[in-house]
């Protein structure tokens, strides 16, 4: 081998051995994930010089409120600072030294959700002030009984959820731009494109009065993301239960351990007492017609209470469907209707099954 020859190998060695090492240093690793600062896993009092996990979740939380340090994961003088800032900030003594009052702090103190700090798109396994606010919301405003705990579980998730339905919103429990939109500016509840009438009393509805009702249904849930003929399932069973009114009492008696609505949910305090906490309670008409703002209140009010799943849907052995999975089926409404019966409606008869099953046919080809 000649002079040269070894010479490029010890050049290519070296450039390997570089590379190697380049590659090995923690600079060039990913950042650990992020570990909540209240688990075990974390110690009682973080400080600087501490690593991994549980430092990015600290890094990431104190960007919320204006940090801008990098989420490396590693704890040294700029997250310190950042730590007594946010201490200072709040009231807390500034040592530097992340303790359980520190560790609540940052999760608890809220920041905007329209801020730059927050995400985008806030959603499920969000951590910090972005979801202590977003709580905050959904409590002051819309009636949720939410802990703010700054961390975005199951219970914010169908808050949420219910949130999106009630104002029209496709309801995927993401807090993105409309959904920030309406909680912190125009927080009404809505009507469906197109909708502008609604029948509402005690007695049965007329074919005509049910058609005007089905279509409010229909493009409502749709605009929820529910299958056309997993709406079709739903008015075959309304139809049967109420001729689609949301105003009607079991037997035209008004009472609280009958049902009542769209669906005639029993006993009538499962949707009333719902609805009065959620800000759709409305004076009981006992005969005639409510008045049209009734009507849109107690209608957009049901069609919430169903989309969030409210009133106790289970599925069965015989139609093994879980609620997220019917909303968008697209089998049959014969089937849906069935489904819907066995799975949500749950008489204490099923011989009307033929009949719902044919009128959630019907309304699949009128609508």
């Amino acid at each position: 081998m000649n002079k040269l020859s070894k010479a490029v190998i010890g050049v290519l060695a070296t450039s390997a051995a570089v590379l190697s090492a380049i590659a090995a240093s923690p600079a060039a690793q990913a950042a650990p994930n992020p570990i909540d600062l209240t688990s075990s896993s974390c110690a009682s009092n973080i400080k600087q010089g501490a690593s991994g996990g549980c430092v990015v979740e600290l890094q990431s939380l104190l960007n919320q409120f204006g940090a801008k340090i990098a989420t490396d994961g590693s704890f040294g003088p700029g997250t310190a600072t950042a730590v007594k800032n946010f201490q200072r900030a709040y009231g807390l003594s500034v040592d530097g030294i992340v303790g359980p009052a520190t560790k609540t702090a940052l999760y608890t103190k809220p920041v905007s959700i329209t801020s730059a700090n927050c995400p985008a798109n806030i959603s499920s396994g969000a951590r910090g002030g972005c979801v202590a606010s977003l709580q905050t919301l959904l409590n002051t405003d819309n009636h949720a009984g939410l802990a703010v705990d700054g961390r975005f579980g199951a219970g914010t998730l169908a808050a949420v959820k219910t949130f999106q339905n009630a104002r029209c919103l496709t309801a995927d429990g993401i807090v993105g731009a409309n959904t920030k939109s309406r909680l912190t500016s125009n927080n009404t509840a809505c009507s469906p494109t197109g909708a502008t009438t609604v029948y509402a009393s005690n007695a049965a509805l007329s074919a005509a009065q049910m058609k005007v009702n089905a279509q409010y249904i229909m493009t409502y849930l749709r605009a929820q993301g529910w299958s056309k003929n997993a709406v079709c399932g739903v008015l075959g069973n309304m139809q049967w239960e109420s001729s689609i009114n949301p105003g009607r009492w079991e037997g035209n008696n008004i009472h609280q351990t009958g049902g009542f609505g769209l669906a005639q949910w029993t006993p009538s305090s499962n949707y009333t007492g719902w609805a009065n906490s959620h800000g759709y309670g409305v004076s009981i008409v006992v005969s005639g017609s409510y008045s049209a703002a009734a009507a849109q209140t107690l209608m957009k009010g049901q069609l919430a209470f169903l989309a969030a799943g409210q009133g106790g849907y289970y599925a069965t052995s015989s139609y093994n469907l879980s609620f997220a999975q019917f909303k968008t089926s697209g089998s049959s409404p014969s089937y849906l209707a069935a489904a819907f019966l066995y799975n949500y409606e749950r008489p204490a008869s099923y011989s009307s099954l033929g009949t719902r099953e044919t009128y959630a046919t019907n309304w699949c080809a009128q609508l």
